[in-house]
């Protein structure tokens, strides 16, 4: 939905070759395991928190591949795990909903200084900026890294 990303990589192996690539590799990003683990005739990206002390929102990333011409051409597409999503939305909800009552607030008083409104205004996008820098450095960092891994392993 809303924080669901997809991709695509060309490589000049055909699809045996890029699923034996990757299939039961592990990588490191950032301290946390990830492992690529086949299932349906997908690859699965699962990241291993099991043992992790920090909260962190990671990916979970599914790779399918199709033959083209000349190789084949593989599909990345990653999602927020189900138990992170609800806390994702709760607070892009709370920043609209902050930026609801500023406007609201200018809207209802004109008469009365928009000091307020503004500030308000102001406080939600200062916390929606905070919001995508975390997203950007963590979940969406996690998943730049693993297209990088799955370039590398298969040019």
């Amino acid at each position: 939905m809303l924080f669901n990303t997809t991709s695509r990589l060309s490589s000049k192996m055909n699809t045996g070759q890029v699923k034996e690539a990757l299939v039961g590799k592990h990588v490191q990003i950032k301290e946390l395991d990830f492992e690529f683990k086949e299932s349906e005739g997908i690859i699965k990206v699962i990241p291993h928190t099991e043992n992790d002390e920090r909260s962190r929102l990671v990916p979970i990333t599914h790779i399918t591949t199709e033959t083209n011409g000349n190789g084949t051409q593989i599909h990345i597409s990653a999602k927020p795990r189900r138990i992170d999503v609800g806390g994702l939305y709760l607070a892009l909800g709370s920043i609209f909903l902050l930026a609801l009552i500023g406007v609201y607030l200018r809207l209802t008083y004109p008469e009365q200084s928009p000091l307020v409104a503004i500030g308000v205004l102001v406080l939600a996008a200062i916390a929606f900026i905070i919001f995508r820098m975390r997203l950007q450095s963590g979940y969406y960092g996690y998943i730049g890294n693993i297209k990088s891994f799955i370039k590398n392993q298969t040019v």
